[in-house]
């Protein structure tokens, strides 16, 4: 009973602040990725930390 209580609560949350994506190309949702700024240095995914 509870957890059908907690999916229809997620369904309202989802109607609520979901977005709107059927039919549309994942560039109109979201900018891609070569537009975001490039990680300074030393935060990069296998980047030296200098030790």
């Amino acid at each position: 009973m509870l957890g059908a209580a907690i999916m229809m609560f997620g369904g309202v949350v989802c109607g609520v602040f979901g977005v709107s994506a059927a039919g549309k190309s994942l560039e109109d949702i979201a900018d891609p990725l070569s537009l975001v700024e490039p990680a300074k240095k030393g935060v990069t995914p296998g980047s030296e930390s200098g030790s």
